[in-house]
């Protein structure tokens, strides 16, 4: 899976990204983060009261995450093309 916009170029496997800066590279509200973390969708580790986000985890994260739409694969609506019964 290739990233449309991967984060800056000089960032480590090991780069740690805040909830803030890893919203703004998703486009997303940094609530969606924290969300996430709290139910345990999204790997993190806590240091003192803010969230930090390894790289490697994110990356992981976005290959389990990422929908397909290409015809013949299913998608979480159920199979390509609608849900339209077949004739």
């Amino acid at each position: 899976m290739e990233i449309e916009n991967p984060p800056p170029a000089g960032l480590g496997r090991n780069a740690f990204f805040t909830v803030d800066e890893l919203a703004d590279w998703l486009k997303v509200n940094p609530e969606t983060i924290r969300r996430m973390v709290k139910r345990k969708q999204l790997e993190a580790i806590r240091i003192g009261r803010a969230y930090r986000i390894q790289r490697e985890w994110i990356e992981r994260w976005l290959r389990r995450n990422t929908m397909r739409d290409t015809a013949g694969e299913k998608t979480r609506s159920g199979a390509a093309g609608g849900d339209e019964p077949e004739s």
